[in-house]
């Protein structure tokens, strides 16, 4: 378990002061969360890897980065 903007979230990894890898259960990389701060709070924004635009894809905005990392383990 490590903490994401000091909340508890499982299966990630830092990787940036703003940024955390997802990792499903074997350990494959699904994606990452990005933090970003607003006047109200912070949103979590999950980025999954595009291979044919070779480039990472906004999956959606989350109040809170659990929501954000299981939007990119149950996302086929």
């Amino acid at each position: 378990m490590s903490t994401v903007c000091d909340m508890p979230v499982r299966d990630v990894v830092a990787v940036g002061p703003a940024r955390w890898r997802v990792l499903d259960r074997a350990g494959r990389v699904r994606g990452l969360i990005e933090a970003i701060r607003l006047p109200s709070g912070f949103r979590f924004r999950a980025l999954r890897f595009d291979r044919a635009s070779g480039s990472f894809r906004c999956l959606g905005e989350f109040w809170n980065p659990t929501e954000a990392a299981d939007c990119l383990r149950y996302l086929v």
